[in-house]
């Protein structure tokens, strides 16, 4: 089936779905790992290594955002088949700095958190969209030629 959406903005749209499943999720994962510290401390480092892991996925709080950013991993990992990596990597990590930041302001954390915090990410997140098409257009230029 051919896709409606020229092969940039299906590219882009992937990069997005990363940004928004690792950035949503981390937040998510840091609520659902509460009370990992609280675990009473063991006398071999592999049996605390155990009872860690085994209170973090029995708790469907921390499986179920943990699980999510593992499909944005599998997400990554397939868009880069699709895109150059060297600006793969910068959009998805602008992205998922903005979605973490977001998603940690609507679950009322705001530590670390001003108005200059979305600018710092905009600016090189603009400047690579708009690198990333320059190099989409280019590429077709010279793949037709």
């Amino acid at each position: 089936m051919e896709s409606v959406l020229p092969f940039w903005a299906s590219s882009s749209l992937w990069l997005v779905a990363v940004g928004m499943l690792w950035g949503c999720t981390n937040p998510l994962i840091k609520l659902g790992s509460k009370g990992v510290t609280d675990l009473p401390k063991r006398s071999h480092p592999v049996m605390q290594f155990l009872a860690e892991t085994f209170f973090l996925f029995t708790r469907w709080q921390y499986l179920v955002p943990f699980l999510l950013n593992m499909c944005g991993s599998v997400v990554f990992f397939w868009s880069l088949g699709s895109a150059e990596i060297s600006l793969v990597v910068p959009i998805t990590n602008s992205l998922t700095f903005l979605f973490t930041t977001v998603t940690s302001q609507l679950l009322g954390e705001t530590r670390g958190v001003n108005r200059c915090t979305h600018f710092r990410f905009f600016i090189p997140l603009s400047l690579t969209f708009l690198i990333y098409r320059l190099l989409q257009l280019h590429s077709q230029a010279w793949l037709s030629s």
